[in-house]
């Protein structure tokens, strides 16, 4: 027995000297990436991201948001980019355009708007119709829902009354219960329809009608002016559900008129086609679908940065600029931790992230501009070709130093591309600059491209599975305290929707697909608006945290990879990484050394020590005399 207890610790150390790849699941995984402080980084910085994107979609101008063409169901270019391979994006845009405000201007026109062509024009023109329209929205929305609530609670009247009567008719129980809850279930379900018709507006004239139709019914018992007071009733019920559903349709033609932002649009896009990877990954071991939605996911970069330049410049900028101050700090954390044991706060982590700002701000970009400068000599050079006679003979002599050119922008492109990773690592455990992040992480990438290559699919796998298993913690989370508190909050009803909870208005039950789901504030009051805004904040905290993980996950995964390569490459040792002293450590070792006495340096008189190397060479002669 004891002796297998001394072979356990050197079997494990020569599982790790064989395979390395193992201190990603040990040193730099899952329990290191949900370290409080790492978590705390990386949900700042992503709350940074989305506070900037939002802003740059607030203030950026109308005709270069993204474009959702109506007639085809809300298709966004992004959309029809990615699934439409080859499609002419520019004149999608101008058709979708064009569609849209054709069919805004039709809408206008009819009731409850009734605007002639000229002033629906001149609304679209101007920018206002947007504006316009939900301020009539809002209002005709108010009145159709009491209205709905109102006829609701009559109709069940009504069905109950039939209840009693079949009773009182000797009518078998059964049959007569059974019909009631019929009755009950289909009222319900025309309720709950049209309330969402006149959310949404997305709904066709033929269901809005029978729901209407089985809401709102006139009174067979009605005689004389009351029947005629009945028969109005019905006409301007039905008058105000009808016009308030078309209002709906109406806003949203002026939401696509008016476009989408071009962030919220591509961050939405980018979370979808993620987590479907993953979870083809892990629950279908599907390798080509998740090709298929990494290829989208390319493609969705390609459409941002090819149709919005100048918006992906904006957010590029401002997203390196976060991330090197927060993903810098993790990576910091990450590699104290990993090679010394020592846990530094991230307060300290941010400090030291800040000093080295510059360096990781330009490592990224140096190598884009060394490319675009080769890009731009290559096209300023091939403009000889276009001299006749003599720029034909001058070009084919000079294309091989084109072809160097190329080759150099295809060497930096993939030491780019595989090394960008390690850019950040390097600085945070070598305290270095941009230049050596550059050096080493090409280095390690050409020196050892399928070692590289292999780390990073373990990482990938191990971190989808970890972000499985994070995202249905959290949704564990999220639906046991939505469960444990709606049977009693939804002991009082919504005050627009009399058949649903408060707690389902204010916080709708989340999914394992919508951790985070919408809320519909025009069917809120407004005691009910500022509850949800304040649980949709903690939520959205929650929300934030898994995100934070897989930020957390990526830098602290590819610090442990940058010191394996490290070790593979240059023979360091896993436990060497750069310390800052501070300078008041410093002054403390100085006034330290100055306060205590030197024996050594001060021997004493009858010691060899004190006595030079002549004396003490006399003094032996004179002994030996």
């Amino acid at each position: 027995m004891s002796e297998q207890g001394n072979l356990s610790p050197s079997g494990y150390s020569q599982c790790l000297e064989n395979m390395p790849f193992v201190n990603i699941f040990t040193k730099g995984g899952f329990r290191s990436a949900l370290q409080p402080g790492k978590l705390m980084l990386a949900v700042f910085g992503i709350a940074l991201i989305f506070l900037a994107g939002w802003i740059l979609d607030g203030i950026w101008p109308d005709s270069a948001r993204v474009v959702l063409d109506a007639s085809s169901g809300g298709l966004s270019e992004l959309n029809a980019y990615v699934e439409q391979p080859g499609i002419d994006l520019a004149a999608f845009r101008a058709e979708a355009r064009k569609n849209n405000e054709r069919l805004l201007v039709q809408m206008l026109r009819q009731k409850p708007m009734d605007m002639d062509e000229n002033s629906a024009e001149k609304l679209i023109l101007e920018g206002k119709a947007l504006s316009r329209i939900k301020t009539d929205y809002s209002d005709y929305l108010q009145d159709a829902l009491n209205t709905l609530a109102e006829r609701y609670v009559l109709r069940a009247e009504i069905i109950d009354e039939q209840y009693d009567a079949a009773l009182k008719a000797r009518e078998d129980e059964d049959v007569a219960q059974k019909r009631q809850e019929r009755n009950m279930l289909t009222l319900q379900m025309a309720y709950r329809s049209l309330f969402q018709a006149l959310l949404t507006g997305r709904a066709n004239s033929l269901d809005v009608t029978n729901w209407i139709n089985e809401l709102i019914q006139r009174n067979p018992q009605a005689t004389g002016e009351a029947q005629q007071l009945d028969q109005t009733n019905y006409n301007n019920d039905q008058k105000v559900i009808v016009e308030s559903w078309q209002l709906a349709q109406t806003l949203n033609l002026a939401s696509s008129v008016k476009g989408k932002g071009i962030f919220s649009t591509f961050v939405n896009f980018k979370m979808t086609q993620a987590n479907n990877a993953v979870k083809a990954l892990v629950f279908g071991a599907d390798t080509k679908q998740v090709k298929t939605y990494v290829y989208q996911y390319l493609m969705g970069l390609c459409w941002l940065t090819r149709f919005h330049p100048v918006f992906a410049l904006f957010m590029i900028i401002i997203g390196l600029a976060i991330w090197a101050v927060v993903g810098g700090a993790i990576c910091r954390i990450t590699a104290l931790q990993f090679a010394r044991e020592e846990r530094i706060g991230p307060i300290q982590a941010l400090k030291y992230s800040l000093g080295k700002f510059p360096s990781y701000f330009s490592a990224p970009l140096i190598p884009i501009a060394i490319i675009l400068v080769i890009c731009i000599v290559i096209f300023g050079v091939s403009w000889i070709v276009a001299v006749p006679v003599i720029g034909e003979l001058l070009g084919s002599l000079l294309f091989p130093l084109a072809l160097v050119g190329g080759f150099i922008i295809a060497l930096v492109a993939v030491g780019l591309m595989g090394g960008f990773n390690l850019m950040f690592p390097t600085i945070a455990v070598e305290g270095s600059d941009s230049f050596d992040a550059i050096s080493r992480s090409f280095s390690y990438v050409f020196a050892r491209p399928w070692r590289m290559g292999f780390y990073t699919a373990v990482a990938a796998i191990y971190g989808a599975v970890c972000y499985l298993f994070v995202r249905f913690f959290t949704f564990l989370l999220l639906i046991g305290t939505h469960y444990s508190s709606k049977f009693a909050v939804n002991f009082d009803s919504s005050a627009r929707m009399i058949i649903r909870g408060k707690l389902d208005a204010m916080w709708p039950t989340p999914t394992f697909s919508h951790l985070l789901p919408e809320v519909s504030w025009v069917s809120l009051n407004f005691s009910e608006s500022f509850g949800a805004a304040l649980i949709l904040v903690w939520v959205a905290i929650v929300v934030a945290a898994l995100l934070g993980f897989v930020v957390s996950f990526f830098f602290s995964v590819n610090t442990i990879i940058y010191f394996l390569l490290r070790r593979q490459v240059d023979a360091t040792d896993l436990e060497d990484v750069y310390v800052e002293q501070d300078v008041e450590d410093l002054m403390s070792e100085e006034a330290q050394e100055v306060a205590e006495p030197d024996t050594e340096a001060k021997p004493t008189e009858d010691s060899p020590r004190g006595k030079s190397e002549s004396e003490m060479h006399d003094s032996e002669y004179d002994k030996s005399e």
